[in-house]
C-alpha cells in the first residue's frame, strides 16, 4: 500500500463582520496565507465575512498530530491576544483540518489534550474536511 500521497493541512481561520486584516496580522505577528475583506458594495448586499487564514501548508503524512503540533506551537503563546481580538472585533475562530486521502491510506485523526484545551480557550470550532486525491 502506497501511503505517501495522503496529506494533512491545518488552517486557523478568523472570520467576522468587518475587521482590519492588517491589525490582526500585526497583533499576532503572523502572515496569513489567505485574506478576504467583506464587500459592502456588491449590488447593495454583503458578500460575506472578512476572513483571515493562517495555515501549516499541506504535508504528506498519515497522522494529523504532526500538523496539529505545528499550529499549537504557533498559537498557544498567542491565546491572550487572540481572546482580546475576539472580544474587541466579535470574531469567530475555526480550525480547518483538510485531509487528502491517497491510495486508501486514511490518516489517523485524534486530538490530544493541548489541542482540545486550545480549542476550548479560543471557543473555536473544528471543521474536518476529507477528499480522495
Amino acid at each position: 500500500m502506497n501511503m505517501k500521497n495522503s496529506t494533512i493541512q491545518i488552517d486557523f481561520k478568523i472570520t467576522g463582520d468587518d475587521f482590519s486584516i492588517e491589525k490582526i496580522s500585526e497583533k499576532l505577528e503572523l502572515e496569513p496565507i489567505y485574506t478576504c475583506t467583506m464587500d459592502k458594495q456588491q449590488v447593495g448586499k454583503r458578500r460575506g465575512n472578512t476572513v483571515w487564514i493562517y495555515g501549516t501548508g499541506s504535508e504528506v503524512t498519515i497522522d494529523t498530530s504532526i500538523q496539529i503540533k505545528k499550529i499549537e506551537r504557533i498559537l498557544l503563546p498567542k491565546v491572550a491576544v487572540l481572546c482580546e481580538l475576539k472580544e474587541r472585533y466579535n470574531l469567530y475562530f475555526t480550525f480547518d483540518i483538510i485531509i487528502g486521502i491517497g491510495h486508501d491510506a486514511v490518516p489517523a485523526v485524534y486530538f490530544e489534550s493541548p489541542f482540545t484545551q486550545l480549542v476550548a480557550k479560543l471557543d473555536a470550532k473544528i471543521d474536518l474536511n476529507t477528499s480522495f486525491i
